[in-house]
């Protein structure tokens, strides 16, 4: 049996979640909602995974973050484990809960004359199909 399937009894679990903040590693507050978990994994498992970026302190830094992002998107998924998790966050870590830099989602930059709103997207379309329902009516008769 690989011991990483072993269970953690609770004083090994309790001393994990003491020197874990695993919400400011996924950069959420502590009422997130499953799906704000989940959103938030999935895009800094994308901007840490190791894969992307090259070998060295790089990838090592990535790897470890990776861990790290994993760990805590495990405990914050499940119900019950979340649930312990929140009574250790509420003693050793409410009122000062600091955001590591890696923590934070790199937003990018949107191609020029992309629309990034809805609104703006909805005018961009309209204004693209006034032209083509133009092009398709028939010409006018010459005099």
């Amino acid at each position: 049996v690989d011991s990483r399937e072993w269970p953690m009894n609770k004083r090994q679990e309790r001393v994990e979640f003491e020197a874990n903040d695993f919400y400011a590693y996924l950069n959420l507050e502590v009422n997130a909602t499953e799906t704000e978990v989940r959103k938030h994994f999935r895009q800094l498992a994308l901007q840490w995974h190791p894969d992307k970026h090259q070998e060295g302190p790089d990838r090592h830094r990535a790897t470890e973050i990776f861990q790290q992002l994993n760990k805590a998107h495990t405990v914050l998924s499940d119900q019950q484990q979340r649930a312990r998790y929140d009574a250790v966050w509420h003693q050793r870590h409410s009122g000062h809960q600091q955001v590591p830099a890696w923590a934070m989602i790199r937003r990018m930059a949107p191609a020029p004359g992309v629309a990034t709103s809805p609104k703006a997207t909805a005018s961009r379309a309209t204004e693209e199909k006034v032209p083509k329902a133009k092009a398709r009516c028939p010409p006018e008769p010459v005099a």
